[in-house]
């Protein structure tokens, strides 16, 4: 079970810090610095940005899990 835990927070923290590299400043530049220091612009990429990839992890751990590369 510790595997799975480990696993599956790497996975996540990757992710994550993959797509904030490849979003940010985009989204930045798209809602421009003065809505960006507002808290709901920010709130809201933040939160986007975290389910995104909770759903890229629990994609990728079913599909190890599915082609038996890990066992839980």
């Amino acid at each position: 079970m510790i595997n799975f835990w480990i696993l599956s927070v790497l996975i996540f923290v990757v992710s994550t810090l993959l797509l904030s590299k490849l979003t940010l400043r985009k989204y930045r530049m798209e809602t421009g610095e003065k809505m960006w220091k507002n808290f709901g612009s920010s709130t809201h990429f933040w939160k986007l940005l975290l389910l995104c990839s909770l759903g890229i992890t629990a994609l990728i751990l079913f599909i190890l899990k599915w082609s038996h590369v890990v066992n839980f």
